[in-house]
């Protein structure tokens, strides 16, 4: 998909991919992303972490989190960008850790 937006000239341009978290494969996360930002919609009890910082053997992380944890975070601030449709002016939140 990046390839396509830089021959229609969309070079400079950020590419914003959506997807449900039961859809994404690891190889997602871990594949070069140049100039494209991924979000995932993930259940409020999925168990999440992080990779493990190098050098370890580990390929994650022992600490988990959940997104209700990450939703309730004071410490994390939140946004609450605006959308434009055909229709109407949506709104959503979202953290981002």
């Amino acid at each position: 998909m990046r390839q396509a937006l830089d021959e229609a000239g969309g070079a400079a341009k950020l590419l914003v991919l959506g997807a449900r978290w039961q859809l994404l494969q690891p190889t997602c996360f871990r594949a070069a992303r140049e100039r494209t930002e991924l979000i995932a919609r993930a259940r409020k009890d999925a168990r999440l972490c992080f990779s493990r910082p190098q050098p370890s053997p580990r390929f994650y992380a022992l600490s988990t989190f959940t997104p209700e944890q990450v939703r309730q975070d004071e410490s994390t601030p939140g946004n609450r960008p605006s959308s434009f449709t055909e229709a109407s002016a949506a709104s959503s939140a979202y953290k981002k850790r």
